[in-house]
């Protein structure tokens, strides 16, 4: 199941689909500050994101192995929960929080996802947008996970 939200958050971090539950489920005007993490916001559809899904899954991180067969697992039982969270538009709800709440953090390797397209969308809604070079959507290693919690620490 997704983690119940606490309603009276100053900063909410979400990264991937977990930035998608927190648009749907923050209350912006109790929130000081919303950081999203390559989030997934363009409307697509289920099956455009499941190639991007195994596109992310087989070639981000330097190829498909049996390691990643809980990955798998985990996807297709959350399959239904991923595809009825990725039906909001985002656009929407974008326009409904005040820009200046907002700040989307984008790895420049994320070429599935939070992709070239999406940050261009992010761009026009006015929205701050941080892209860090060398980081795909899923952060490899130690030392791109001290990067984000360091940025994310800084905002």
């Amino acid at each position: 199941t997704f983690p119940k939200m606490k309603k009276h958050e100053s900063c909410v971090v979400g990264h991937s689909l977990g930035a998608n539950f927190v648009l749907v489920h923050c209350d912006a005007e109790k929130c000081e500050k919303i950081i999203l993490v390559n989030p997934l916001l363009l409307k697509r559809s289920k099956l455009g994101w499941f190639v991007r899904w195994f596109k992310n899954t087989v070639f981000e991180r330097d190829g498909f192995s049996l390691k990643r067969a809980e990955t798998l697992m985990y996807f297709f039982s959350n399959l239904r929960k991923a595809f009825e969270l990725l039906r909001d538009d985002f656009g929407r709800i974008l326009d409904d929080i005040p820009a200046d709440k907002i700040i989307i953090i984008r790895g420049k390797e994320d070429l599935f996802y939070c992709d070239e397209e999406t940050a261009e969308f992010v761009k026009q809604k006015g929205i701050r947008l941080i892209e860090i070079e060398g980081i795909g959507h899923n952060w490899r290693g130690r030392r791109f996970n001290k990067i984000i919690d360091e940025l994310v620490a800084e905002i």
